[in-house]
């Protein structure tokens, strides 16, 4: 178990200013430096609400921070597009295949709903009962509408019922079937489909490559980076660009202390640990998202790109893309893969709504440290920005004698460190604290580092 455990050197409370609501020293967070960190402590540690940010794993003290931020992921097997994801995915293929930069510049000529145009002449069919319904014109219109594919089927199914029916009073049945095959071959596509970007003659390629983010020999790479990160955050975020080093970049994205695998990692054959996947369009970097690869899960720690191709919506494909390699990964290397972390979601930040969209998510109960659809617990979010989700907004504090601390050279119980440490209340106290925001199953992942 030991060789499993995270060693942490916990820093306490910390208050800053807000990067979402702009207020000075209302953000609350607690912190640690990990100094070691195995890839299955810090997911035990991150379904308890922490994150890291390189070496440092901060979690929100949610009930008194300014703005709440829930940690949020979505089942791989269960994910299913929505109407405006397709869209996406629809913009970045004409892009690739005809260099069209905008939906204004086309019309999708085989785009849902299609439209069935039923010709009835009242002279033909005498007998046809839509041609004396008053409310009909000459040519009826029966609309398809968007739909998911079990009311699709189940449009099929009446549609079978209705050509019966016509069959019946003399209408174009040859006609219909035409109709009808045209729609079976518009039935929605799946994300594996909707993902193949290639084709001869077309305009641009799209490529990706997947990079161990600390390896020294990317040295020339995460130059690159830098130059497209500093791009990113003096034009999105309204950075200084004199803020914004080097130094500061591979702190916060490049180095870390997550345990990866020894052999290196390739999008064919990945492996545990911290990664770089990197977007490139016709030979130019236009997109990094640094990912944790997990034992039951990947995790976005953070993405940016090109503020020119912002018309793409890179944010939103990313996680589209990320969401089936992690099914692909699933399916060929990592059995026990079941989710992908889209981070932490802040129901007040308009930037973040997005990531409700990618249906069903679930956030996490910042109490009892469950999980919950994100559907069924928005009306409470839509009354307090801080809920608690679960039947039990009380919990007893987390038993501290489950928290080992390396002391002395030695790891120990806090039962044992209380006997041998001269510190008093206060540190208990604090191992406390750490205690209750680990949870009763991180905890056993953990060892905290103390020289007093």
């Amino acid at each position: 178990m030991l060789k499993s455990c995270s060693v942490l050197q916990y820093f306490g409370r910390g208050n800053s200013d807000c990067g979402y609501c702009h207020t000075s020293s209302t953000n609350i967070t607690i912190g640690a430096h990990a100094h070691i960190l195995p890839a299955v402590s810090y997911e035990e540690m991150m379904f308890a609400g922490w994150r890291r940010c390189g070496s440092y794993l901060y979690k929100f003290v949610m009930s008194d921070t300014c703005c709440p931020a829930y940690t949020i992921r979505l089942p791989i097997k269960d994910f299913h597009l929505h109407r405006s994801q397709r869209k996406i995915l629809r913009s970045m293929h004409l892009f690739l295949k005809s260099d069209i930069r905008s939906n204004k510049e086309f019309i999708k000529k085989d785009a849902h709903p299609t439209k069935i145009r039923v010709t009835i002449s009242e002279t033909e069919n005498p007998n046809c009962k839509l041609a004396d319904n008053p409310n009909l014109s000459s040519n009826c219109v029966l609309k398809l509408k968007k739909t998911s594919k079990a009311r699709y089927k189940r449009y099929i199914s009446s549609r079978e019922k209705k050509l019966l029916k016509m069959s019946e009073e003399d209408v174009d049945l040859a006609f219909l079937r035409r109709k009808r095959s045209r729609i079976e071959n518009n039935r929605p596509k799946g994300l594996d489909e909707l993902l193949q970007f290639s084709g001869v003659d077309w305009k641009h390629s799209l490529t990706f490559r997947l990079l161990r983010c600390h390896d020294k020999a990317n040295k020339e790479i995460i130059k690159t980076e830098f130059e497209l990160y500093k791009k990113y955050q003096s034009n999105i975020h309204l950075d200084d660009e004199d803020d914004i080093t080097i130094t500061s970049f591979s702190r916060f994205l490049v180095v870390t202390n997550l345990e990866s695998s020894t052999r290196d990692g390739s999008l064919e054959k990945p492996c545990r640990g911290a990664f770089h996947l990197q977007y490139w369009i016709d030979h130019k970097l236009v997109a990094v998202s640094v990912l944790d690869i997990l034992p039951t899960s990947i995790s976005s720690v953070y993405f940016f790109y090109d503020p020119a191709y912002e018309f793409l919506r890179l944010g939103s494909y990313s996680v589209l893309r990320e969401i089936q390699l992690s099914r692909e990964y699933a399916e060929k290397h990592f059995p026990g893969l079941e989710y992908f972390c889209l981070g932490f979601y802040i129901h007040s930040c308009q930037k973040m709504c997005y990531k409700a969209k990618f249906c069903p998510t679930y956030l996490l109960c910042p109490v009892n440290l469950s999980w919950h659809k994100f559907d069924s617990i928005k009306p409470h979010l839509d009354k307090s920005e801080y809920s608690v989700f679960g039947e039990n907004s009380l919990l007893p504090p987390v038993d501290i004698n489950l928290l080992n601390i390396f002391f002395l050279d030695s790891v120990m119980p806090f039962s044992v460190y209380s006997t041998l440490s001269s510190s008093g209340d206060e540190t208990r106290n604090e191992l406390q604290e750490v205690a209750n925001h680990l949870g009763p199953n991180a905890i056993k992942y953990v060892i905290i580092f103390r020289q007093n």
